[in-house]
């Protein structure tokens, strides 16, 4: 069974964040946020995961709502790159529940500077 695992520098942005967020921000984080990943990769895969679970633990100070913690980016940023998802990486093959089950935790974190997003992605 393959698995990817890496830590992202900041917690992913809440629901209500990602809302209000101007287009082009949203475009600019997801390119940012898919060399992040690449960068913690290493390279692409060859093949994505037909099937695949996420599971995304995010570390900040303050409990959000379970309904505010989404991961859309990510999964934007995992699937194969293409007109919808051009920042894409190949990771997983599409982010429909046939393709991949999430689950998304937060986990509290002492400081700011301990803030964070650990993903690990395992196929099944």
């Amino acid at each position: 069974m393959r698995e990817f695992t890496f830590r992202l520098a900041k917690p992913l942005p809440l629901l209500n964040v990602w809302e209000r967020m101007h287009w082009r921000r949203k475009g600019k984080f997801k390119k940012d946020l898919a060399w992040e990943i690449l960068a913690l990769l290493g390279a692409k895969p060859a093949q994505p995961f037909a099937r695949a679970r996420v599971r995304v633990f995010r570390h900040s100070i303050f409990a959000p709502d379970q309904d505010n913690l989404i991961v859309k980016a990510l999964l934007d940023v995992l699937q194969p790159p293409g007109k919808r998802h051009p920042y894409g990486l190949g990771v997983i093959a599409g982010d429909d529940p046939a393709h991949v089950t999430c689950d998304i935790q937060h986990v509290f974190a002492q400081t700011r500077k301990a803030q964070c997003t650990e993903v690990l992605i395992q196929e099944i």
